[in-house]
């Protein structure tokens, strides 16, 4: 995330003042803001489901003399939710030709990114140039046991072994899985990680 203390005229109903403004992530913005969280993580969902970008933007009005000295933590709180940033991420031109190259060999392709969960599967799909209408996106969670969630089709189901998520691949399912749940995989079942299709929200180390 990204902020910045602003000092504006003639601004917010014609008055003067100081204001922090920020930008980030929809699921760390979420903690530093008054939303509707149901509301809230339904429109990030259908968002990034359909391959955008997503920023959430926040700000809060400073009140008078509580400068700019203080800590980050002290500003980037109780944050008004401004609205989201929302942008297309348009693949490039060539994009399918070269994994279609690398296809044609025998490689498989996954995507292995920071970006948000869903707009990186929607890429795949879009690099793949698979049907959304017959494909299920299954979003696999260890953070209480192994969960996969089918979210086009709206329904949870709680996989328990490695043959079920071969199942689900095998369905032709487009699996995905976030970085917070890296560390859980590796002390499942390293031959998980083979069955993804896209990992995302991974961080730099976990590359």
């Amino acid at each position: 995330r990204m902020s910045a203390v602003v000092r504006t005229s003639n601004w917010a109903s014609n008055q003067d003042g100081e204001y922090l403004v920020a930008k980030g992530a929809p699921e760390v913005m979420e903690g530093l803001m008054e939303v509707d969280v149901v509301a809230y993580r339904k429109w990030v969902d259908h968002f990034a489901s359909e391959g955008y970008r997503i920023l959430a933007l926040g700000l809060r009005r400073l009140s008078k003399g509580e400068g700019t000295n203080g800590d980050r933590g002290h500003y980037e709180r109780q944050l008004e939710f401004v609205g989201f940033l929302v942008l297309t991420n348009e693949l490039k031109t060539d994009t399918r030709e070269y994994i279609g190259r690398l296809k044609a060999a025998g490689r498989r392709t996954i995507i292995l990114t920071g970006d948000h969960l869903l707009t990186s599967m929607k890429a795949f799909e879009d690099i793949n140039e698979r049907e959304t209408t017959d494909r299920q996106f299954v979003i696999v969670d260890w953070s209480d046991g192994m969960v996969a969630r089918s979210f086009k089709r709206e329904e949870s189901f709680r996989s328990t072994s490695l043959q079920e998520l071969e199942s689900l691949r095998a369905s032709n399912a487009i699996i995905g899985v976030n970085g917070s749940s890296f560390d859980h995989i590796l002390n499942f079942d390293e031959r998980v990680l083979l069955l993804f299709d896209v990992v995302a929200r991974v961080s730099p180390k976990q590359k």
